[in-house]
């Protein structure tokens, strides 16, 4: 048990919850006076019950993680965003990845993942090393991976290029990002318009047939 503390709000516990605590709770109200009724085993005694009304038990997990993390593995990564195109492919029905409560499990979910407000990722497609913008630097860290195009199959995610969810990082990849918008448009959140892409994106797709891993 511990002592209740008031302040001119109400009655409040001292210390936070922790793993493992089961905090009693009566339904009751303070008499005149600002005296609190206590559990009694005479009811006529300033008690409003003679047992506690439910118990409240803490636990530490358990309890759902943040929208944004799909897997399941406490953390919202590129790995959800592989996580959830997985279960579109599979056409999965699970409400967890109806992250736009539209009742429907589809690409409309990944793109709500990807660029919608937090708790989801505010970001957008091609931005691979997470930083919350699509710019030159996640060219240089997808290349750098070196699967553009590798003949591996189903070998990419994310992080390496694959933003479509196809597990592979091709061309298709670079269509759907920049047909998204957001190219060297900084972090969304001071984003008021989406403009056409620029005739240097438009040359990079163009150059996108001649790039290769160097093998």
């Amino acid at each position: 048990f511990f002592d209740p503390e008031f302040d001119d709000i109400g009655l409040f516990h001292p210390f936070a919850p922790a793993d493992g605590d089961e905090w009693f709770f009566n339904i009751t109200r303070i008499e005149t006076g600002g005296l609190l009724p206590s559990w009694a085993n005479n009811p006529s005694v300033n008690s409003f019950a003679i047992r506690p009304h439910g118990v409240l038990a803490f636990s530490e997990g358990g309890g759902g993680g943040a929208a944004c993390d799909i897997n399941g593995d406490g953390e919202c990564t590129g790995a959800d965003i592989d996580a959830m195109g997985a279960a579109i492919a599979a056409g999965a029905t699970d409400a967890k990845f109806d992250v736009n409560g539209d009742g429907s499990v589809n690409l409309a979910d990944h793109e709500f993942l990807i660029e919608a407000a937090a708790p989801m990722f505010n970001t957008y497609y091609g931005d691979s090393n997470m930083d919350g913008e699509f710019n030159s630097t996640d060219f240089v860290f997808v290349f750098t991976a070196g699967q553009y195009e590798d003949g591996v199959a189903g070998n990419s995610s994310w992080v390496t290029g694959d933003w479509n969810s196809d597990t592979e990082f091709d061309s298709s990849d670079f269509v759907r990002a920049f047909t998204r918008g957001g190219y060297e448009l900084g972090p969304r959140a001071a984003v008021a318009a989406v403009p056409e892409p620029s005739s240097l994106v438009l040359l990079l797709v163009g150059l996108l047939p001649f790039i290769r891993r160097r093998r």
